[in-house]
C-alpha cells in the first residue's frame, strides 16, 4: 500500500508529545490508495504518548515479482480488518469478519458488510440493521424492497467484535462481492479486501432456477419431465390440482424405477436439454415417446404390489423387528417382516406407506400375504389410513378412512397365506398408509400376538365385474 506520510514535517510534534504524560490526539494527513485503486488524501489516526498508527485497508499494490522477473499487481496483505467465506452452497454462504485491536479500541460509528453483484460494493442506503454480531442478510428482501444494486448490513453495537453472519438467496447465475467496513465517528470508512462468491448450480437450484423448469417434476434425481408433460400424461388438459398432481410425481416415479434398461434409454433419446450440475446431470424431457405415455397410462391409476420390508415406515414402540429373508422360504420376493411384542399383552401395530397414487374413481381390492411363525392362528385388524383432500396453503392431514373387522386366519398349518382385506374406494390424496395391528385380548391365549407380513396387493376392480 502506497502511504505518504508527512512525518518531516510533524518530527518535532511528535517529539513532544511522545514525552507527554496525557495522550494528545492530533489528526495528520495521509495519502492512501484505495482498493478501488484510487489515490486520495484523508484525515485519520491518533497521536498518543504510545506514538501513532495508521489504520488503513486492503489495496492494489505494485511489486517486482523476482521469481518472474516482472512487475505485478496483488492484493497488500493487511491484518486490520479482514473477511472470509466460509461455506457456499446453493442457496448461501456463511461469511466472518474481524477487526484488528486498533479498530476495536478506536472511535467507531457502525461496522457490517457490503454486498452487490458488481465489483467494490460500497456504502449504501439499502441497508438493514443487526443488534448482534450474528445474523442473516437475506437478499431476496433486499432485493424486493431496493431491487438490484448495494446492499448494507449495519451492525451496531458499542463494541466491535468477530462477526458470522449467514447470506441467503444467492443464485449460481450470478457473483456476488462482498467487503466488510468500519465507519469511524469522523467520517472515515474502512474497508476489508473484497470476495467473491457464486453458489453453487447443484440440482435443486437448476430446478428452482433455469427457465421453463417451473412446477417440473425431477424423477429418480436426474430425469425432468417438464409441466407441459403431465397433461397429456393422464389425458387431462384442464388444471391439475395440488393432489392430483402429487399423485402424477408419486407414480411417475413409482414407474420410471420399474422401467427396464431398454426402456429408460428409450426415455433419454427425447431429452430436449441436459443441465450439469456440481452433483450431476438433469435431462429434461418436453416431449414424451407414444410409447412410454402408452405404458404410464396403462399404469397411472392401476394395481400396485409391494414388499412389506420395503415400504415399512413405523411401528408402535416395545416390539422387536426383524427383517427375514430366505430364499428358501417360498414366500414372495424372498423376505418378510417379522414383528413380536416385547410383552406376553402388547399388539404391535405396523405402518406401509402405499408407494403410488391410487385416483379417487377407481374400486380397489385390496390383499396382504402373512407368513405363519407358529401354529396358532392370528387375529389382527387391517385400517387405512388418508390425508383428507388438500387446500392451497397445504396437504391435509391424516385420518382414519376405513377399519376392518378383525380377521383370524385359523389356517395355520401352509406357511403363506393371502388374505382379502376388501373392497375400497380411496380419497385420491397422496401417501395412503395401510395399518395392520394384532387385536388379541389379554384372555385370548389361543392367538398369536406375532405379525409376519410379506406383500401387500392393491387390485383395481374390472368393471366388467
Amino acid at each position: 500500500m502506497r502511504l505518504k506520510i508527512f512525518l518531516a514535517l510533524m518530527l518535532p510534534f511528535l517529539c513532544m508529545v511522545a514525552s507527554a504524560q496525557n495522550p494528545v490526539e492530533t489528526v495528520f494527513k495521509v495519502e492512501y490508495r484505495t482498493a478501488a485503486g484510487n489515490d486520495t488524501i484523508i484525515e485519520v489516526s491518533t497521536i498518543s504518548t504510545n506514538g501513532f498508527s495508521f489504520i488503513g485497508s486492503k489495496g492494489m499494490v505494485d511489486r517486482y515479482n523476482q521469481m518472474i522477473g516482472q512487475w505485478e499487481t496483488v492484493e497488500e496483505e493487511n491484518g486490520d480488518a479482514w473477511l472470509n467465506v466460509i461455506k457456499v452452497d446453493d442457496k448461501s454462504a456463511n461469511i466472518t469478519a474481524d477487526f484488528s485491536i486498533d479498530i476495536k479500541e478506536s472511535g467507531f460509528e457502525s461496522f457490517g458488510y457490503c454486498i452487490s453483484k458488481t465489483p467494490n460494493p460500497q456504502i449504501s442506503d439499502n441497508r438493514m440493521q443487526l443488534s448482534n454480531y450474528s445474523g442473516t442478510l437475506d437478499l431476496s428482501i433486499f432485493n424486493a424492497e431496493y431491487g438490484d444494486g448495494n446492499y448494507t448490513l449495519e451492525i451496531r453495537k458499542d463494541v466491535i467484535d468477530r462477526s458470522d453472519i449467514k447470506v441467503t438467496g444467492l443464485s449460481y447465475i450470478n457473483t456476488y462481492y462482498i467487503r466488510s467496513y468500519v465507519k469511524f465517528r469522523n467520517g472515515f470508512i474502512m474497508y476489508s479486501g473484497e470476495k467473491s462468491l457464486t453458489a453453487l448450480k447443484t440440482k435443486a437450484a437448476a430446478l428452482a432456477t433455469e427457465e421453463g423448469l417451473d412446477n417440473s417434476l425431477l424423477l429418480e434425481d436426474s430425469i425432468v419431465f417438464t409441466e407441459e408433460v403431465l397433461p397429456r400424461l393422464i389425458d387431462n388438459e384442464e388444471e391439475i390440482s395440488i393432489d392430483l398432481r402429487y399423485g402424477i410425481e408419486q407414480d411417475l416415479t413409482y414407474f420410471v424405477k420399474s422401467m427396464s434398461s431398454a426402456e429408460k434409454a428409450e426415455l433419454l433419446k427425447n431429452v430436449n436439454k441436459t443441465i450439469e450440475c456440481v452433483d450431476g446431470n438433469l435431462y429434461v424431457i418436453n416431449e414424451c415417446p407414444a410409447g412410454i405415455i402408452d405404458t404410464f397410462k396403462k399404469n397411472f391409476g392401476g394395481g400396485v404390489e409391494f414388499s412389506a420390508v420395503e415400504m415399512f415406515k413405523s411401528v408402535t414402540s416395545g416390539e422387536d423387528t426383524t427383517v427375514y429373508c430366505d430364499a428358501s422360504l417360498g414366500v414372495p420376493y424372498n423376505s418378510y417382516l417379522r414383528v413380536q411384542p416385547f410383552s406376553a399383552t402388547g399388539n404391535p401395530k405396523i405402518g406401509f406407506n402405499i408407494p403410488k397414487y391410487l385416483p379417487a374413481d377407481k374400486e380397489y381390492d385390496i390383499y396382504a400375504v402373512f407368513v405363519h411363525p407358529d401354529t396358532l392362528p392370528n387375529k389382527f385388524i387391517i385400517e387405512l389410513q388418508e390425508r383428507q383432500p388438500s387446500s392451497e396453503s397445504g396437504k391435509g392431514s391424516y385420518k382414519r378412512t376405513k377399519k376392518s373387522d378383525d380377521y383370524i386366519i385359523n389356517n395355520a398349518s401352509n406357511s403363506v397365506d393371502t388374505c382379502f382385506v376388501g373392497r375400497y374406494t380411496f380419497l385420491g390424496t397422496p401417501d395412503p398408509i395401510i395399518q395392520i395391528y394384532s387385536d388379541v385380548k389379554r384372555t385370548e391365549k389361543e392367538y398369536s400376538r406375532i405379525i409376519c407380513i410379506s406383500k401387500i396387493c392393491i387390485v383395481p376392480v374390472n368393471e366388467n365385474e
